[in-house]
């Protein structure tokens, strides 16, 4: 449950108002260093608020949502539809499916998970890069707080830089909540009064986004999956009888 309270008191406070003053900061640097960039969403607590804080400065900017099609519930669909139509924003949806995916990566238990994810996941996005080579620079909503692996990478790359190599070479990577807390996240979002996924509501903004994966990272979604929304959950542990013994 989320006391709106709380976070209403803490989006008062002079720290977190210097805190959305440096993440617009950056994103202001971030354009001085480019012109065309987008916004990639998966509309989960971290990126809308990124979203929202970007469209601030520029209205017009492209928001990238690559949607799985599981990810968001129905009512979350609902939510999140009427909010780009209310703000007007300029949304690129490009599609996949996360259930062929896992599909796949359940036949190729052997096989390379990445490049099966690469070819799934990420084959809309390549693909529309390729029509768009104007596009020079990505913002995403990514914290350092959020793993370990997140950490040692924005530790390396700092919060705003340029890939020199791969297949992202010259595009440039901007991660204005780097160094956010939780609690700011969620203060940036009752304050400015962005829609809040079903799960948020249930188990605080503490929970993460996105339905499952088969990454040992990711199983523990199947719990509260089980438990919010048992029908859910029967429907994919039908095909996927293993996350039963998981839980």
């Amino acid at each position: 449950m989320i006391d709106e309270n709380i976070y209403w008191q803490y989006s008062k406070l002079d720290s977190f108002k210097r805190k959305v003053n440096n993440a617009e900061s950056l994103i202001n640097l971030a354009f001085s260093k480019a012109r065309n960039w987008y916004v990639s969403t998966s509309w989960g607590k971290d990126s809308i608020s990124l979203v929202d804080m970007v469209r601030n400065i520029r209205p017009e900017i492209e928001v990238v949502f690559i949607d799985g099609g599981i990810e968001l519930l129905e009512i979350d669909r609902e939510s999140i539809e009427s909010y780009v139509k209310k703000n007007k924003i300029n949304l690129i949806h490009l599609k996949w499916s996360k259930l062929d995916y896992l599909r796949e990566e359940k036949k190729n238990e052997k096989g390379d998970a990445k490049k099966i994810l690469y070819n799934s996941m990420f084959a809309p996005l390549n693909n529309w890069l390729k029509i768009r080579p104007d596009i020079n620079g990505v913002f995403m909503g990514l914290r350092r707080e959020e793993s370990k692996i997140r950490y040692l990478s924005i530790g390396k790359f700092g919060p705003l830089h340029e890939y020199q190599s791969g297949s992202n070479k010259g595009l440039w990577r901007s991660l204005p909540l780097f160094d956010w807390k939780t609690i700011e996240v969620g203060a940036y979002v009752v304050s400015r009064g962005l829609p809040i996924l079903d799960i948020y509501k249930k188990m605080g903004f503490e929970a993460r986004s996105g339905m499952f994966g088969f990454g040992s990272s990711q199983f523990g979604r199947f719990a509260y999956l089980k438990h919010y929304y048992p029908d859910l959950f029967n429907k994919y542990a039908a095909e996927f009888p293993e996350i039963r013994k998981e839980i």
